[in-house]
């Protein structure tokens, strides 16, 4: 078999099953987010070990959300399904779908950016 098509067997649609209950769970992970991080974040709750691991999951769920969606298949102009694998990275890439920033968790960014704040010296 191909290499290419046996990629093409692993290409997902849009409407399947699969992909209606995936989208679903990250509704409810971005309102989960929408609430629990504002809320956090004003009143200075602890990281336990517990925020951590839900941390952790939230973010290697969307991080495998960005694979997702480089198998999915979608609409042409035409009204077909699109089964190109090239085409669908080429889509993604122009898209809104990969964006490094996004996925980079906050904990290594408030980390990263955070911790001397007075530590770098100019020129």
């Amino acid at each position: 078999m191909c290499p290419s098509r046996a990629l093409d067997s692993l290409l997902i649609e849009p409407h399947s099953k699969f992909r209606l209950y995936w989208d679903g769970v990250s509704c409810v992970l971005i309102a989960f987010i929408a609430l629990a991080l504002p809320y956090r974040s004003a009143f200075a709750v602890d990281w336990s070990l517990l925020w951590t691991l839900i941390d952790f999951f939230i973010d290697v769920f969307f991080i495998v959300d960005i694979f997702i969606n480089l198998r999915t298949m979608y609409h042409g102009l035409d009204g077909q399904l699109v089964m190109n694998t090239r085409l669908i990275f080429l889509r993604c890439t122009r898209t809104h779908v990969i964006q490094p920033r996004s996925t980079t968790p906050c904990t290594c960014a408030c980390t990263c950016t955070c911790a001397e704040p007075h530590s770098w010296r100019g020129p």
